[in-house]
């Protein structure tokens, strides 16, 4: 990994995104963590001077808070994909609290909140799963047991390929 000299936040990013993808969580960690320690400084500066999230034209001027806070969500999803959930939290957590101005580019076309997306993630794992027993039914007193019918809902069919012309012609079609 001796390519990660003079790499911009932007760059290091998307490397640790493509690691993520990979499932390669060393890597990720690796670039993540490289970005926290090149950039923290400069991100937590950026952060004070915003009251707002920045405009959209002016976004390359926040480059380190969004490289930054952008590494802590990547981090805390490289643990959730581990299992590793308190691990995920902490991360989560100083996304939402120290870089709270963070956003990151979407492919498909906009800046979504490092934040609100952080927020989702811990809410996501907090949530139990609904494990409902089925209770089981008593027979009604006087009712007496039926048989049941059976829908199917798909009929794979007898013809591989349709033959339409034994069923007729298409008229004004």
């Amino acid at each position: 990994m001796s390519d990660a000299k003079n790499l911009s936040p932007k760059n290091m990013i998307v490397r640790a995104w493509e690691a993520w993808g990979a499932k390669n969580y060393e890597k990720t960690f690796y670039w993540t963590d490289k970005c926290i320690g090149e950039y923290s400084e400069e991100a937590k500066e950026e952060q004070a001077s915003l009251s707002d999230f920045p405009p959209t034209d002016i976004m390359d001027q926040y480059e380190a808070l969004n490289a930054v806070g952008t590494s802590f969500f990547i981090q805390g999803e490289a643990y959730l994909s581990q299992g590793k959930i308190e691990e995920a939290k902490d991360a989560f957590g100083i996304a939402i609290k120290d870089y709270s101005f963070a956003q990151n580019w979407d492919p498909r076309g906009w800046y979504w909140s490092v934040k609100e997306k952080s927020q989702a993630s811990v809410e996501k794992s907090e949530k139990k799963p609904d494990v409902t027993e089925e209770e089981e039914t008593k027979p009604t007193p006087g009712f007496k047991e039926r048989p049941s019918t059976t829908i199917t809902l798909y009929d794979p069919g007898k013809e591989a390929i349709v033959d339409y012309k034994r069923y007729g012609y298409f008229i004004n079609a």
